[in-house]
């Protein structure tokens, strides 16, 4: 996990996906975590190339790409 943050009784999981990682080995990692998950993807080719099986494999699990973050508007 890259990144991890807890407060107001809420745990949240974030993996950063750049494209250069095995993507199918941190989802897998991403499955046994009590909190809520994060994708964060750095590349949109990459993010449509993997959002399906992200959420087929953790449903809760929420995918974005770095545009839909406020520090990027």
């Amino acid at each position: 996990m890259d990144v991890f943050g807890e407060g107001n009784g809420r745990r949240i999981f974030v993996e950063v996906e750049t494209g250069q990682s095995d993507i199918p080995a941190n989802v897998a990692k991403c499955a046994d975590l009590d909190g809520e998950v994060v994708f964060l993807f750095t590349d949109e080719n990459v993010r449509r190339t993997h959002e399906p099986m992200i959420l087929l494999l953790l449903p809760k699990a929420r995918v974005m790409g770095a545009a839909e973050l406020e520090l990027f508007q």
